[in-house]
């Protein structure tokens, strides 16, 4: 496996903060301009998230959490009417569970072995996106508003980590063994894994076969068209924010998404391969849904 995540994830963080740097000014130099026709804020909190769609049989979908902040921007028409737009760092995803039977495609270097068992596995899924929500603002009364809109997410950097406990039910004698995961949706490679850690060893036809411990979001394939995760999502925001004075306020709010969140390539069936020992792809769509708790400032 390569050790390059925490490399990437500071050039992100970088850039992304060269971003909010750059608005900020933007921002205020618009002060001259708009006298008191505009606020600039901030918000940051926490998100409970999850992917909406059709399940196998054995497996279940739960709410991940994660975090957000960011800065925003909003522009008055009246005392009581707003349009907001913000720039946020979102981390969103899932967790799945799975029980049942299953497969493992072993790659011995000469041969490819298609095996049959039952597979206990579990997969948390976060998925970092810089986002871009905008909403109307209507004041209900000075305390309460309440807010609608769209969101558009650019996905940064989807990873996973889990565990699967797997035994054959064709060679139950041989091949028994719980395997890490550590994906990186984006980088990783086909057949990519950690062989620095002390790998499993299995028999596999009367002879040893080292498994790594730690595997890649791709390991068991042996080529990869595209990755899992797309890059884009958009979808629809609404809310409510309470102010405890003027400008500090807490907000609740529910996203939802429109778009399949996997490239149907990469999304494979768990239960078991076609006649011809070929993944199943799973024609479904797996659309984002969640809710941010935050804290926020309005000056």
């Amino acid at each position: 496996m390569k050790l390059l995540s925490f490399d990437i994830f500071a050039a992100m963080k970088n850039r992304i903060g060269s971003i909010l740097v750059i608005i900020m000014f933007v921002i205020c130099g618009t002060n001259e301009i708009n006298g008191q026709g505009y606020n600039i804020g901030l918000r940051a909190g926490t998100n409970f998230s999850t992917h909406l769609g059709p399940t196998e049989v054995g497996e279940s979908t739960g709410i991940s959490n994660g975090f957000h902040f960011g800065l925003n921007y909003q522009y008055n028409f009246s005392d009581v009417l707003g349009l907001r737009a913000e720039l946020l760092y979102v981390q969103n995803g899932k967790t799945t569970e799975y029980k049942g039977p299953s497969y493992y495609v072993f790659n011995t270097g000469t041969s490819i072995i298609h095996d049959e068992g039952i597979a206990d596995y579990n997969l948390n899924v976060s998925t970092a996106n810089l986002s871009i929500p905008v909403t109307v603002h209507f004041e209900l009364s000075r305390k309460i508003e309440v807010f609608g809109g769209a969101y558009l997410n650019f996905l940064v950097g989807p990873r996973g980590s889990g565990v699967l406990d797997y035994y054959s039910t064709i060679d139950s004698a041989g091949i028994t063994f719980i395997q890490s995961h550590d994906y990186n949706y984006y980088s990783d490679e086909p057949a990519e894994a950690n062989f620095i850690a002390t790998p499993i060893v299995l028999i596999i036809d009367g002879s040893n076969y080292q498994l790594p411990r730690i595997v890649g979001a791709y390991y068991q394939q042996s080529t990869v068209n595209e990755k899992k995760y797309k890059t884009i999502d958009f979808g629809l925001t609404a809310g409510t924010n309470y102010y405890f004075n003027p400008g500090f306020y807490l907000g609740l709010r529910a996203e939802y998404g429109f778009r399949d969140l996997t490239n149907r390539d990469t999304d494979f069936s768990l239960i078991s391969l076609d006649e011809n020992k070929n993944f199943i792809r799973r024609d479904d769509r797996d659309t984002h849904f969640g809710f941010q708790v935050s804290l926020g400032f309005k000056f």
